[in-house]
């Protein structure tokens, strides 16, 4: 296709209102990765702030000989022209936009696309860097969208909840991930009829500590606890992204009352077997049952 001789085409930033006194975060683009090579169909990825409305524009620049610069207009149909997008960002700030196809006309050379982001938040708004990147003379390849992997999540219950007798724990996370669910009881060593213990369990640092320092801290405090280990299910998500693991008893196991291992806390952990995935990798919650 034939473009207009002796243009180049240039990138004007999305709005002219003034930016808020208050501070926020511009969005960062994290893929494609800036000044790389676009050698086909992509899609944008990066972090804003959660829930914020970010906007896209995707600009083709070029030269067909004479130097001379016009402004490109935006045109969401129009692959040899500039467009724009408006996404969400999800609850941890991710964002990922539709497939994009930039196309340029045939005696275009200096093939580059910008990119450049703003995103609104309430009142607050901010702008990103326009980001530059390479296109060889001739598209040929494309590439495979990248996919956000969802967020490996405890729903049944909140950290910190009281729950007794038979638990039931579900959650949501990537369809036909697997993970690994693992249950961890705690008792006193000498019961008391207060909650205090797990008063000091709730106010430990989760996802970071392990029972080492969690048993150091409760016993500098005056209460000395005991972990015994109850179970580990090996769980596949299903295509609609729910989990589950059978139910069991907040007291454990019968054994257990026998032997006055009666606990005051379960912690409850769930973690993605695949080395693969990293966002979101594991979760953690504790439940109170005395």
């Amino acid at each position: 296709m034939i473009g207009i001789m002796g243009m180049a085409q240039i990138t004007k930033p999305i709005g002219n209102k003034p930016a808020s006194t208050m501070t926020l975060e511009s969005p960062v683009i994290s893929s494609p990765v800036s000044g790389s090579t676009i050698n086909g169909t992509f899609v944008i990825v990066g972090t804003a702030k959660p829930n914020a409305t970010v906007t896209l524009q995707v600009s083709p620049i070029y030269k067909t000989g004479t130097g001379k610069t016009t402004l490109v207009p935006i045109n969401k149909a129009y692959q040899y022209k500039a467009q724009s997008f408006t996404v969400t960002a999800d609850a941890n700030g991710k964002f990922q936009s539709p497939m994009v196809d930039v196309k340029f006309y045939d005696n275009a050379i200096e093939r580059r696309i910008h990119i450049f982001s703003a995103q609104k938040s309430g009142m607050l708004s901010s702008k990103g860097k326009v980001i530059e990147y390479k296109v060889p003379q001739t598209l040929t390849v494309i590439t495979a969208p990248i996919k956000i992997k969802q967020q490996l999540k405890i729903t049944s219950h909140s950290d910190g909840q009281d729950a007794y007798g038979a638990i039931q724990i579900l959650g949501t996370g990537e369809p036909g991930l697997k993970i690994t669910v693992s249950l961890y009881a705690f008792a006193e060593v000498t019961p008391k009829k207060d909650r205090s213990a797990w008063s000091l369990f709730k106010a430990a640092v989760l996802p970071n500590y392990t029972y080492s320092t969690l048993k150091n801290e409760l016993s500098s405090k005056g209460t000395q606890v005991k972990e015994k280990y109850f179970n580990s299910y090996e769980v596949t998500i299903d295509q609609n992204g729910k989990w589950y693991i059978p139910q069991f008893m907040s007291f454990g196991s019968p054994d257990w009352m026998r032997n006055a291992f009666i606990p005051f806390a379960w912690l409850i952990s769930a973690q993605s077997t695949d080395p693969n995935y990293r966002e979101g990798n594991t979760t953690k919650i504790r439940l109170g049952c005395k």
